[in-house]
C-alpha cells in the first residue's frame, strides 16, 4: 500500500496569528490553527460534541473554545480539556472525544498535510 502523500493546505498568510480557519482537505474540513507563540497544528474542524464549527469559536491562548455550548480543546493537540458548559440551566450530555488531529509539515510558507 503506497505511503499517503502530504496535501498542500494552504499558506502561513492564510490564517492569523494567532488565528485559526477551516479548509476542506481531500473531503474532510480541516482547522487549521496558529498560536500566539507560533505553533501551527490541523485538527478536525467540526466540535465533537454536536458538530459545531470550531472556526467561528474563540482561540485564546493555547485553548480553543467551541462556539455552541462551550467545551474547550487544547489548540496544539485536539486534546479535550472541558465537555460542554451550563447554558440557560441546561446540562448537555458528557463528551469525551478529542479532536481528530493531523501531521502537518511546513515549508517555505505552505502548509502540507498528510491524512491517514
Amino acid at each position: 500500500m503506497p505511503l499517503p502523500q502530504p496535501i498542500k493546505v494552504c499558506s502561513l498568510n492564510d490564517v492569523s496569528l494567532p488565528g485559526m480557519r477551516s479548509f476542506v482537505v481531500a473531503g474532510r474540513e480541516v482547522l487549521i490553527v496558529r498560536t500566539a507563540d507560533g505553533a501551527v497544528s490541523a485538527l478536525g474542524a467540526k466540535c465533537t460534541h454536536k458538530g459545531a464549527p470550531l472556526a467561528e469559536g474563540v482561540l485564546e491562548g493555547n485553548v480553543i473554545t467551541c462556539p455552541w455550548h462551550g467545551a474547550t480543546f487544547e489548540a496544539t493537540t485536539g486534546k479535550l480539556k472541558s465537555g460542554p458548559q451550563i447554558f440557560g440551566g441546561k446540562i448537555f450530555e458528557k463528551i469525551q472525544r478529542n479532536l481528530p488531529h493531523y501531521s502537518i509539515t511546513i515549508q517555505g510558507e505552505s502548509i502540507w498535510l498528510t491524512l491517514p
